[in-house]
This record gives structure tokens, C-alpha cells and sequence, in this order.
């Protein structure tokens, strides 16, 4: 498969900023499997630091909800959405799962990277 978009970005910002496995590239081709469009609704579950998550609203002109338990992640995550020009296609929130903070059905397709660090154990 060619990446064309995610080729676009520089390569040492996309290490420092991805978190795992596949980068820009991971997500692009998510993105063309789920058939992103402009204007769907994605949920993103587990941001790290939101680089991907800002890739996809840029890119595909998509609106996101971003789910993290950290401060930082949602922080960095809106500085990021800052930096791609996407800060009104992006919400950060904080928020470990499988706390039901959001409606179920209000999203189109849902995103994650790296879920295995929101998901609680037994107390």
C-alpha cells in the first residue's frame, strides 16, 4: 500500500509524537479501511499525545472526540490541534474507560492506537 499523505510529515516529529507501531501510517490506513470522510463523528481512544488524532481531522476533515486518562495527553493533544489548524474539528477528554461519559450512538467510527492502557481492571 502507498501512504501518500502520511508521507507528507516529517519523520522524526511523527517518532517523538506516536506512541506504538505504525505512526501516521497506522492511521491513514485505518482511516482508508473505515472509509473516513469529511464531516463523520470518530472517537479516539487511548490519544498518547494526540498527533494522530490531529493527522486524522486534518487529512480527512473529520470531527473527533479524543479520550484519555491523562492531563498531559489532552493537553499536549489540544496544543497539537493548535499546531494542525484543527482546533475546532477536535475535543480533548479526560477519562478512563469504561466510564460511559459518552452517548453511544453519536459516533460514526471509533479509533484506537493504543487502548490497552485505558482499560481499568477489577478493583
Amino acid at each position: 500500500m502507498h501512504y501518500q499523505t502520511s508521507s507528507k510529515y516529517d519523520l522524526t516529529t511523527v517518532y517523538e509524537q506516536c506512541s506504538g507501531p505504525g505512526g501516521l501510517k497506522l492511521a491513514e490506513f485505518m482511516a482508508g479501511k473505515m472509509g473516513l470522510a469529511a464531516g463523520a463523528r470518530l472517537v479516539d481512544i487511548g490519544i498518547h499525545w494526540g498527533y494522530q488524532t490531529c493527522f486524522l481531522a486534518k487529512e480527512y476533515g473529520v470531527n473527533i472526540v479524543a479520550v484519555d486518562p491523562g492531563n498531559q495527553q489532552v493537553d499536549r493533544l489540544m496544543r497539537n490541534a493548535v499546531s494542525f489548524g484543527v482546533v475546532d474539528q477536535v475535543i480533548g477528554v479526560r477519562s478512563r474507560l469504561p466510564d460511559r461519559l459518552l452517548p453511544t450512538d453519536c459516533f460514526d467510527f471509533a479509533f484506537c492506537a493504543n487502548p490497552l492502557e485505558m482499560i481499568r481492571g477489577s478493583p
